[in-house]
């Protein structure tokens, strides 16, 4: 049985300066012994494929940036498992679009440097006391994603990816209980990759997930 900590999607460079250490602190007051990132780990905004904005860093500098963000999650959390989530996924994606084949592109976990990372790939999971831990984009999206997610897994889920989307539902039925969490995320939304989101009203809800024993699920916010 494990006590999971959950990173939120991070987004490095576009990560809260503040959220590591909240990271730290709350797994630890939660006794956390396994940590997952549920993907995004990087932005990779200079490559999107929805156009760059004119002020921001170009792809040298955005990883330079990264990198730090990265690696300060490293040194915190140096065994974890990383769920590869659409962005992180974005250099593959390109080299996809141009031909090129699929061993061209370096090891995400080499790269980053984050090299005692277990990976899972785009569009997989992790298994953990029965619960299922993956980025999110497959399956119903919107409001009530995650516990949708779970009906559909028969499985309960833990879930990144939507940014405003953060907390637990729970749905029984006479065999089984079954939840599904919304881990929220780690960006500051004021930084120009996230420059999109400032024209809603509704802003990412900061924070992470923690999973007892497969049994109980909570969302942990950060103060702001």
């Amino acid at each position: 049985m494990a006590r999971v900590g959950i990173i939120g999607d991070t987004h490095c460079p576009a990560m809260l300066r503040r959220y590591p250490a909240f990271l730290s602190r709350t797994f630890e007051r939660w006794g956390v012994d396994t940590i997952v990132h549920i993907g995004d780990l990087v932005d990779w905004h200079a490559i999107n494929f929805h156009g760059k904005h004119a002020d921001a860093p170009g792809v040298k500098d955005e990883v330079r940036k990264a990198r730090r963000q990265v690696q300060n999650l490293y040194q915190r959390f140096p065994e974890a498992t990383w769920i590869i989530g659409n962005h992180d996924d974005l250099p593959a994606r390109r080299a996809d679009a141009i031909g090129l084949p699929s061993d061209a592109i370096v090891n995400p976990v080499e790269y980053w440097e984050v090299h005692d990372w277990s990976l899972v790939e785009r569009f997989g999971y992790i298994e953990i006391d029965g619960v299922l831990y993956s980025h999110g984009e497959i399956g119903s999206q919107g409001l009530y994603a995650a516990i949708n997610q779970a009906k559909a897994e028969t499985a309960s889920v833990a879930i990144g990816h939507l940014h405003g989307n953060a907390g637990v539902s729970w749905v029984a039925n006479k065999a089984r209980r079954l939840f599904g969490l919304s881990v929220g995320c780690g960006v500051d939304w004021r930084v120009l990759a996230m420059k999109y989101g400032r024209k809603f009203g509704k802003k990412p809800l900061i924070g992470c997930g923690i999973v007892i024993d497969g049994s109980y699920a909570t969302w942990e916010p950060m103060a702001l």
